[in-house]
């Protein structure tokens, strides 16, 4: 998992491999891509130590998940920055550049941020299939 160590750039690289390579195009019609993205953004910022919320909704009859964590802030906790990227691709595509990189670039903020403290909460959000097939 990239997470676990080697440089960002190796890191980022293989976010981008798994999703785009292993896992493929992410949207409604394929419902077992998307739960496979959410499991690994899941795991992925399990791995850097966050607790993980879904938030599910429905596109196409079908429930997808917006995969959520927070870095609770200690001065202003109640004031929150969103960074969020989403995960699912049109219809054809593996989804390197749309969204993979941004997938990508989350998960390792999410993981830089771990050893920072702010004043304010930080809240990563992986957002879902929201095209209509």
């Amino acid at each position: 998992m990239p997470g676990s160590g080697g440089t960002l750039a190796v890191r980022l690289q293989e976010h981008v491999r798994v999703l785009a390579g292993e896992i493929g195009e992410r949207h409604a019609g394929r419902p077992g891509s998307l739960e496979a993205t959410a499991l690994y953004i899941g795991k992925s910022l399990m791995e850097s130590r966050y607790d993980i919320e879904g938030q599910p909704f429905e596109v196409s009859g079908k429930e997808v998940l917006n995969v959520c964590s927070e870095h609770k802030g200690v001065e202003r906790p109640e004031e929150i920055l969103v960074i969020g990227a989403h995960y699912d691709t049109v219809p054809h595509c593996p989804g390197a550049n749309d969204n993979g990189s941004g997938v990508a670039a989350l998960l390792e903020i999410a993981r830089g941020c771990r050893a920072a403290t702010f004043g304010r909460t930080v809240r990563f959000v992986a957002a879902g299939a929201w095209l209509e097939l």
